[in-house]
């Protein structure tokens, strides 16, 4: 499932804020069979947590997310993106947060 650019991008923010690492890019195949993320070889950059135990997400970006308009199911706003920020304003809220 691909997310908007928004709220990868927000993913990735709160990730760099609790210590992990993130890249951002197109991912595309080399000849070679490798990946690059961006201009950075995949390979390479998963190298340095070798023998470490990690986490890998992977968030597809749809850039029409960030322009299509929603009607949420829940207060009945109209908004862009992946979810209504009024609604995840309120849960965030609620959790503390």
């Amino acid at each position: 499932m691909a997310l908007s650019k928004a709220k990868a991008q927000q993913l990735a923010s709160d990730a760099m804020d609790t210590g992990a690492v993130a890249l951002r890019g197109l991912l595309t195949l080399e000849g070679d069979g490798g990946f690059t993320i961006g201009n950075r070889s995949l390979s390479e950059w998963l190298s340095r947590y070798t023998d470490q135990e990690v986490i890998v997400i992977l968030a597809s970006v749809d850039p029409d997310l960030d322009t299509q308009i929603h009607q949420c199911g829940v207060c009945g706003r109209d908004y862009k993106g992946s979810e209504c920020p009024h609604c995840a304003e309120v849960r965030a809220r609620l959790r503390g947060k």
